[in-house]
């Protein structure tokens, strides 16, 4: 991941030591987070209340513990979470920032021909754009073309962070880019099934 080039430093000379091992952390399952959420409050909580944290948070173990203390209150992103991915976006270029908070309006997931529409950028700087982000692990690749935040909590810190007034003209960008998309998408879908259905030759 892109990091401080201290850190990288320090991770390079750890690298170094015969006895170091690399360990890739997974998150919480979600009777972990149902537990973690018990002990943290005190109180029974109910498995939607753990499924709910759970999907939104991925089993982050810092995400659940700040989203968990919230309570019924945990409709909005912890203060903790958006200094947190705050000082993330901050490493981001200006064009990832721009183009990330174009898409956090979209949903979940979204598509890149969109963010280029909606933006009036081409694929290719899109693209480009998104990728330091990638490299941050805010979003992932989920096939050709199709990207979604890891957690839904850096959506949520996204949109709290954007006006008002600018979410609302972001949402119109929004539904002009899927309305546009569409018949472009139906095209595609039937030269590909054309490609595989029999039919006359």
């Amino acid at each position: 991941t892109e990091s401080p080039i201290h850190v990288t430093d320090a991770v390079a000379q750890l690298a170094r030591l015969r006895r170091v091992r690399r360990i890739t952390l997974t998150g919480l399952a979600e009777h972990e987070v149902m537990e973690c959420l018990m002990n943290l409050r005190g109180t029974p909580v109910s498995e939607a209340d753990a499924r709910d944290i759970s999907r939104r948070t991925r089993g982050n173990p810092f995400f659940v513990t700040e989203l968990g203390r919230l309570g019924e209150r945990g409709d909005r992103s912890p203060e903790g979470v958006r200094a947190f991915l705050h000082s993330r976006r901050s490493l981001l270029p200006g064009a990832t920032r721009e183009i990330l908070d174009v898409a956090a309006v979209f949903g979940r997931t979204f598509q890149v021909d969109w963010l280029a529409d909606a933006s009036q950028r081409s694929v290719v700087s899109v693209l480009d754009a998104l990728d330091p982000a990638v490299q941050l692990h805010l979003i992932a690749e989920e096939g050709i073309g199709r990207h979604r935040f890891v957690h839904d909590l850096v959506r949520e810190a996204l949109l709290d962070s954007v006006p008002s007034g600018a979410r609302a003209f972001r949402c119109a960008q929004k539904e002009k880019a899927v309305r546009e998309a569409e018949p472009v998408a139906a095209g595609l879908r039937l030269g590909v099934r054309g490609l595989y259905e029999p039919g006359e030759r």
